[in-house]
């Protein structure tokens, strides 16, 4: 090879990387005038930037570099080498593949709201950055994938909302706590990582709003195996929302209270649910839209009853017999439902807090209760 002073530096790396064989793409940056490489390395890239003044150095060690991108090394691989042999990764300025260093990672910096940002695939958080702001990468419509540091600790509000094809995500051991809906709009993302145990990532704060309900992912891999996400969200004996879609046979467990608002609806494919007794409420649109549900058994532990809006299959329903207030909406829409029986007395029915039009738009005509039938309507 002629001497680094005969040749351009864009012709010194053009023949580094045909000589390797390797599959990298190289362009010249047109401020700084660096030579940049960038490497395609599934499921993150790199991209580095050779600065001309330093030519001497780089074209001692990228050799190596390009035979294990050629030999297929990991993401982490080719960072590391890249770290130890003075080839420097590029940060906010890369055209794919971002490296980030700074303490901050400010919200205009890649947010498309603020700075057009189509090009981006790959983020990598060195454990330098501490702080990413809220929305920093939201919309950010090419991003595929994201690393994120030890030095971060709160994942931040709508980080990477609406990243359609984000599907990549790797998460601190450091992690405390997920922002609110940091994750949201993003359905493609099927792969998490967390570098941390399993019951360190139990003690993430937030997280069944994030990971739960608005991704994909149905497990988190974790350092001593992997998280599967539950079909139920339960916090506290209050049964928040059934995680998965197109569910069919539910089973709720015991030491569930209560079943939250919008716990199940527009569950289309659920037939048939066996709620514990010990569960006391029933909330509002907690069954609204289960077109498939075609009867239902409520405890007698339960007290307020509502949730069963436009389910326009339920044919039958058993009322247990604690039940004293039942929401005047409750069976709006429920055109099917024919047949309802109430585990307590005449008495105790009529005592119950209700509408004349609770059964309106049913075809209910009477109530079965255990010492004889009370008309409805």
């Amino acid at each position: 090879m002629a001497e680094t002073s005969d040749k351009t530096e864009n012709e010194i790396l053009s023949q580094l990387v045909a000589a390797s064989g390797a599959n990298v793409e190289i362009w010249q940056d047109e401020k700084d005038k660096s030579q940049r490489l960038a490497v395609n390395s599934n499921p993150c890239g790199i991209e580095l930037r050779l600065m001309n003044s330093k030519v001497k150095s780089w074209e001692k060690t990228l050799p190596a570099f390009l035979d294990k991108v050629k030999s297929g090394a990991a993401f982490y691989d080719l960072l590391a080498y890249a770290n130890e042999n003075k080839l420097e990764a590029a940060g906010e300025k890369a055209k794919k593949y971002a490296v980030l260093t700074k303490e901050v990672v400010k919200e205009t910096t890649f947010h498309a709201k603020y700075k057009p940002n189509n090009t981006l695939e790959t983020v990598y958080f060195t454990d330098s950055v501490t702080k990413i702001e809220d929305d920093a990468f939201a919309n950010s419509k090419a991003l595929r994938a994201a690393v994120i540091g030890n030095g971060i600790t709160d994942a931040g509000y709508e980080t990477f909302y609406g990243c359609d094809l984000l599907s990549f995500v790797v998460l601190p051991a450091n992690l405390k706590k997920m922002g609110g809906r940091a994750f949201a709009g993003c359905p493609a993302l099927t792969d998490v990582e967390f570098k941390g145990t399993i019951a360190e990532w139990e003690n993430v704060e937030n997280k069944e709003v994030c990971m739960l309900q608005c991704i994909p992912a149905t497990s988190v891999k974790c350092a001593d195996g992997v998280w599967d996400k539950p079909q139920l969200w339960i916090v506290n004996g209050e049964l928040k929302k059934c995680i998965y879609e197109n569910v069919e046979n539910v089973i709720i467990p015991d030491g569930v209270t209560k079943i939250c608002n919008d716990a199940f609806s527009f569950q289309r494919s659920l037939a048939s649910v066996t709620i514990p007794n010990g569960v006391t409420e029933i909330g509002t649109s907690a069954f609204k839209s289960c077109i498939a549900l075609k009867s239902i058994i409520i405890p007698d532990s339960v007290v307020k009853l509502d949730g069963f809006t436009d389910c326009s299959s339920l044919e039958s329903i058993v009322i247990g017999a604690g039940v004293t207030d039942i929401n005047w909406m409750t069976f709006c829409g429920c055109k099917s439902l024919a047949s309802v029986e109430f585990r307590g007395t005449k008495a105790q029915w009529g005592a119950i807090v209700k509408k004349d039009t609770t059964f309106s738009q049913t075809q209910v005509k009477s109530v079965k209760c255990s010492d004889g039938e009370v008309s409805v309507g």
